[in-house]
């Protein structure tokens, strides 16, 4: 969250590539490879895992509207009543690809997504739970396939997608409570839901 993408962007850095020249020894070995082995067995195993690698962290968007926490119109609610457009079965079952692991990640959580038509058409790394609720029920926006798009656009651009939705929603709520006005947007009404 600090925008460090989007300076190396501005530089046209594309990436920092360090290569070691020594080897990393483990003191005791076999008591390593033991402790692994246990761990690896005890998140596989866990009841939790066969949620988090069926829809990775999405699933927290239904855990919490269930419970009242799912940040709504930038915090002022914990309920979002269109919750059920940005779910973690309609994700899955409208633009879920195959799940994606991060590096020697046994859970896969993260997920590769497709928006195949419409204006926002896009393929690539799908949002997790932070990202949704921010470009999603934190702005009152129940278009998953724009949040999907947002969060594309955000990558593409070296932005953080859960910063951008704070920020846009913080100039909702500014805009909703008169603090800025379309003279300060260029015209533009910034209303919840307005996934546009």
């Amino acid at each position: 969250r600090s925008g460090m993408g989007l300076v190396m962007g501005s530089k046209n850095l594309k990436l920092i590539a360090v290569r070691g020249t020594k080897g990393l020894d483990v003191a005791k070995p076999d008591e390593y490879l033991d402790a692994v082995k246990v761990w690896y067995d005890k998140v596989l195993n866990h009841p939790y895992t066969e949620g988090r690698v069926k829809y990775g962290t999405t699933e927290l968007i239904d855990l919490m509207q269930s419970i009242g926490r799912l940040p709504t119109y930038n915090m002022q609610q914990g309920v979002f009543d269109e919750w059920e457009n940005i779910s973690c079965d309609t994700y899955r079952d409208k633009y879920f690809l195959r799940p994606r692991a991060d590096y020697a990640c046994i859970q896969r959580c993260g997920r590769f997504v497709s928006v195949a038509t419409g204006p926002y058409k896009c393929m690539g790394k799908g949002p997790e739970y932070e990202c949704l609720s921010a470009l999603g029920s934190r702005c009152g926006n129940s278009n998953l396939a724009s949040i999907i798009y947002i969060h594309h656009l955000c990558d593409e651009y070296g932005m953080d997608s859960i910063g951008t939705g704070s920020v846009i929603a913080w100039a909702m709520e500014c805009y909703e409570k008169g603090i800025l006005t379309e003279k300060d947007t260029g015209g533009l009404a910034f209303n919840w839901g307005d996934h546009e």
